[in-house]
């Protein structure tokens, strides 16, 4: 298999290079295409890495395309793109399953950036397999970066926040993204010295750079660290090791997380915020929790699931829904984080809803630490108001 092609096949020449764009900065070449025989004879001849198929071509539709895949055998990751209504596209997804075809998902037209951008970056490390060992050697070796991901004030166009968020270097061209590594942590153990290890660095990093702007950072927290009653006390120990002030440092846990253990979750998370910590309910939407568990636990800020985000500027169930969830948060006094912001439109838009906080690709994909730094420096004046907002 050509692991560095992404075939895209669309007869738009606007979308189709915004595609190829994308699929450059991850490092693909491409091939473009609205002809089937094209498709067909490139895919025998070279096999991509990928397929992007529009549904609505008008010389074939993408039933036809996909059928045309199925008689060639087609073993490529194919994703569904169209700007037909959700139950089109899930149907012929499903009848590319039928097919026997390795359907990776169906998204609405134009593809969200950061969908694409992340369903690249994990088949360019899809190849590699961790186990408990080489996890186990990563974590002391400290073979891990950290990227960050700005979040910006709806009100006053400011970088307020940071989500720290990590990868796995296994080498300069070979990324593992943590949906590959946080699991095996969580059931082998690992997830302990490897939540010490993530904090630490983000402390280091604050203290060398970052608290030179005056922003806070986010850190993520997965539900066995909440099974964890050392946690906090390892926390606070950093925290006065790189001298952080708590004040500066947000910890994100999900619905579920906090459900699975919640007297132990409220133990911790209640400590934390003694000790000035904040904490933010993470992917609110997508979960369980009843009105009497949010008011319950001690929360500063709540963060809507990308997948009502990313719909925002086109659905009313997805615009209803993301209002409620503000109102929510507002009356039991939390900040709202809006996730997924891929465009201005929704970024508009969340401003009318009275949203807080913003968070996504139209305001930046995650950098490292001196990366960031440089994008600060370009793209903010000396408070961090973006100037371009």
């Amino acid at each position: 298999m050509n692991n560095n092609t992404v075939l895209i096949i669309d007869d738009d020449p606007d979308v189709s290079a915004l595609l190829a764009d994308i699929a450059k900065s991850s490092g693909y070449d491409s091939f473009i295409t609205n002809q089937i025989e094209d498709a067909k004879q490139y895919t025998l001849s070279s096999p991509p890495t990928l397929i992007i198929l529009d549904l609505g071509i008008p010389s074939h539709d993408g039933i036809e395309f996909l059928r045309s895949f199925s008689e060639i055998e087609c073993k490529v990751p194919i994703i569904i793109v169209s700007g037909h209504d959700e139950k089109i596209r899930s149907t012929a997804f499903n009848l590319g399953l039928n097919y026997q075809l390795n359907m990776l998902g169906h998204y609405p037209k134009p593809l969200p950036i950061q969908a694409l951008i992340e369903i690249l970056e994990h088949i360019k490390s899809a190849s590699i397999q961790p186990n408990n060992d080489t996890l186990e050697k990563a974590i002391e070796n400290k073979a891990l970066v950290l990227h960050y991901q700005p979040m910006i004030c709806l009100k006053s166009s400011k970088i307020i926040n940071l989500e720290t968020l990590v990868r796995w270097m296994v080498n300069p061209e070979k990324i593992i993204f943590p949906d590959q590594f946080i699991p095996l942590a969580e059931s082998s153990g690992l997830i302990v010295p490897l939540t010490r290890l993530i904090v630490e660095m983000a402390f280091q990093q604050y203290a060398r750079s970052l608290n030179l702007w005056n922003i806070n950072i986010s850190i993520n927290l997965s539900a066995s660290n909440l099974d964890d009653l050392n946690l906090t006390d390892e926390i606070i120990a950093l925290a006065n090791q790189y001298k952080i002030n708590p004040g500066n440092v947000c910890f994100e846990v999900t619905e579920t997380a906090v459900m699975s253990q919640p007297q132990i979750a409220m133990d911790i998370l209640t400590r934390l915020r003694l000790k000035g910590f904040q904490i933010s309910l993470d992917d609110f939407g997508t979960g369980y929790s009843s009105f009497i568990e949010l008011h319950r636990l001690p929360f500063s800020e709540m963060k809507i699931d990308k997948s009502f985000v990313m719909k925002l500027s086109r659905d009313t169930q997805a615009q209803k829904i993301t209002k409620s969830i503000i109102e929510l948060a507002h009356s039991l006094e939390l900040n709202v984080v809006a996730e997924g912001v891929e465009d201005k439109e929704t970024f508009e838009h969340l401003k009318t809803l009275n949203c807080d906080i913003a968070q996504g690709y139209f305001i930046s994909k995650p950098l490292p630490a001196d990366t960031l730094l440089q994008w600060f420096q370009h793209n903010c004046d000396d408070k961090l108001h973006c100037k371009w907002v």
